[in-house]
């Protein structure tokens, strides 16, 4: 077994007019994890995580809006709720042109990542890629499972998010 231990990379984008900071690691056309951190806490909680998967997953963890390396926009440019962390989430997929991936849930980060996953269930896996295959059908049962507990608690909100995906 490999320990990976690829080099890790720090770099900067701009999402939204606000200068995000993430660490990325591995090849370029491995398929991708992104990492969402959380709360309090940056990117840097997956600095070991990062080069030890990097010898097969494209490891992008990006520091959120007011965290970390990455800007702090005013409140009235930011909702800082979960669902603007969210929408944040999407832009920088798009930014970084990811569209497939894999989204790791942990903490914090794991409430507006759910919410990407529900608006964006295409993205996770990839038909043909043994690791994606595997993962894909048991990301997307507990993402399903979860929008269930999620539309019982707050009814309607599952919907929002697939009427938010149509044009």
């Amino acid at each position: 077994m490999s320990l990976g231990l690829g080099p890790v990379a720090h770099r900067s984008v701009e999402v939204d007019g606000v200068e995000i900071f993430y660490r990325e690691a591995g090849h370029p056309d491995a398929p991708v994890l992104l990492l969402p951190h959380g709360y309090p806490g940056s990117s840097f909680v997956y600095r070991h995580l990062l080069p030890a998967l990097a010898d097969r997953w494209r490891l992008i963890a990006p520091d959120l809006p007011g965290f970390g390396y990455s800007g702090t926009p005013s409140p009235d440019d930011f909702g800082y709720t979960f669902d603007a962390y969210a929408d944040f989430l999407f832009d920088f997929t798009r930014v970084m042109r990811l569209e497939r991936y894999v989204i790791w849930l942990h903490d914090y980060g794991s409430q507006f990542g759910l919410r990407l996953a529900m608006r964006e269930p295409r993205a996770g896996g990839r038909p043909g890629h043994p690791e994606r295959r595997h993962l894909r059908g048991r990301v997307r049962t507990e993402v399903q499972r979860s929008a269930e507990v999620l539309e019982r608690s707050r009814p309607g909100v599952a919907a929002r998010h697939r009427r938010a995906r149509e044009p």
